[in-house]
């Protein structure tokens, strides 16, 4: 059988080491900001590895205000894990990196 049309092993295999880095440092992390990266590698995921919104609403389920959602964003980015396009009044672009 052949590859389908979209999937590219070096867009995967960057895809997964982004997404295992992500994980293990949310994990030493904790908190909130555990949530937040279980919450951005699951869109990460949805989305290919492409750069996702990523609204306030999702994070309201599970109990992350939106103030502890920009400090884990902060946070995340300035461990190297992540690059956020701030957008004023309008949900921020995340990429795993």
């Amino acid at each position: 059988m052949g590859r389908s049309a979209g999937e590219n092993p070096k867009a995967v295999s960057a895809i997964r080491q982004g997404a295992v880095g992500l994980g293990r440092a949310a994990r030493r992390s904790g908190g909130q900001t555990y949530r937040v990266a279980l919450c951005l590698l699951h869109l990460n995921w949805k989305a290919g590895g492409k750069p996702v919104k990523f609204p306030n609403g999702m994070l309201g389920i599970d109990g992350v205000s939106r103030r502890s959602k920009w400090r884990a964003l902060n946070d995340l980015e300035r461990r190297g894990l992540i690059t956020v396009e701030r957008r004023p009044g309008r949900s921020p672009i995340v990429r795993l990196l």
